[in-house]
């Protein structure tokens, strides 16, 4: 199908505003699902670099003395 003009192109003998629509909401839902979970990751990704983490406990010393007393020997 061609087109004397760009307003013609446009129009698309009068199913243009639908044709458009349907063209700019797919656009808008490719867009989405590039960004949004582009966002996501970050946000995760911000979450586990977060400076207000407890520091990790060493573990707890046992004496060899305890050991055996509590193995029975």
């Amino acid at each position: 199908m061609y087109f004397d003009s760009l307003q013609a192109a446009l129009a698309m003998d009068g199913h243009g505003v639908y044709v458009w629509a349907v063209v700019a909401a797919s656009v808008v839902i490719c867009v989405g699902l590039l960004v949004l979970p582009a966002r996501s990751a970050r946000r995760f990704i911000a979450e586990l670099r977060v400076d207000d983490a407890p520091e990790p406990r060493a573990a707890p010393s046992v004496r060899i003395e305890e050991v055996n007393n509590a193995s029975g020997s």
